[in-house]
């Protein structure tokens, strides 16, 4: 990614100055600095662009409507997104990408158990210009979320439902008018259980309404990341469980979509508890 050539190419640079003109270069014993040095440096770094970033969004306007995604917030938003996955310890095992289709939009559905799940799917499929459906506290958080806001992302209010209908027509005009696809939890809401809850079947009017095909994803160890940072690894396995085109779902309700679809997901956890076994 962009963000980390330039951390990266900065701390190397700041790290050999300090080396140089500290005149450590010149004791053998110190050879072993730089390479302590760096990872605080790029840390630092990174740090320093999040404070830039905070003040920069005091002065965004976020009472202003957006018609379509602001494609250089976007690629902020992208670039912090695979930083902070990188920085927490996340490796992400991949499985089932061969199913992916090369090109086009798509719905991302995927079970929803940690804030970084949404993160996860826009920095690996970022090749499918995703914009997500999130709720509207997250659009509220700091530094970010006047960034997201200026992306395009999506709120939804499940209370107002003259909000959401204005949502879900902005989500089909962004996929079909602008070819962006949309990441959105069927489930609603994080499960803080673990236990898949259930889908909302409205959400499976978006690919009926745009006409375009869902990409399911299957996340699992998620949950881990904040538990494990900064001490441990955590290993997440991504897996695309299924492609669903259009063709196979435009002439069923939503009601018979969402339970499916929920189906696909319990029948891949099952699979995955018996492989841990």
């Amino acid at each position: 990614m962009f963000l980390t050539m330039i951390l990266i190419i900065l701390s190397l640079t700041i790290d050999g100055l300090i080396f140089y003109f500290s005149g450590l270069w010149s004791n053998l014993s110190f050879l072993w600095l730089p390479f302590l040095l760096f990872p605080f440096l790029y840390f630092g770094l990174f740090a320093l662009l999040l404070i830039i970033l905070f003040i920069t969004s005091l002065f965004i306007d976020k009472t202003k409507e957006r018609k379509e995604p602001n494609r250089f917030f976007l690629f902020i938003v992208n670039e912090v997104n695979h930083q902070l996955i990188f920085l927490s310890g996340t490796r992400i095992k991949k499985i089932g990408f061969d199913k992916l289709p090369k090109d086009g939009h798509y719905m991302i559905t995927f079970n929803h158990i940690s804030n970084f799940d949404p993160m996860i799917i826009m920095d690996v499929l970022k090749k499918y210009n995703i914009i997500c459906i999130s709720k509207k506290e997250n659009l509220k958080t700091p530094i970010m979320g006047a960034f997201i806001q200026k992306a395009g992302y999506i709120p939804i209010d499940r209370q107002d439902l003259r909000q959401t209908l204005k949502m879900f027509r902005k989500a089909v005009h962004y996929s079909q008018d602008l070819n962006y696809s949309i990441c959105v939890a069927p489930e609603g809401t994080r499960s803080k259980t673990l236990e898949l809850l259930p889908f909302h079947s409205g959400t499976y009017r978006l690919p009926l309404k745009a006409e375009m095909g869902i990409i399911e994803i299957y996340l699992e160890n998620t949950n881990l990341i904040h538990k494990n940072f900064p001490f441990k690894l955590t290993k997440v396995k991504m897996e695309v469980m299924d492609i669903i085109e259009y063709d196979s779902i435009k002439d069923d309700c939503t009601q018979t979509i969402a339970e499916n679809a929920r189906d696909r997901y319990v029948q891949t956890i099952k699979k995955r508890e018996e492989q841990t076994k």
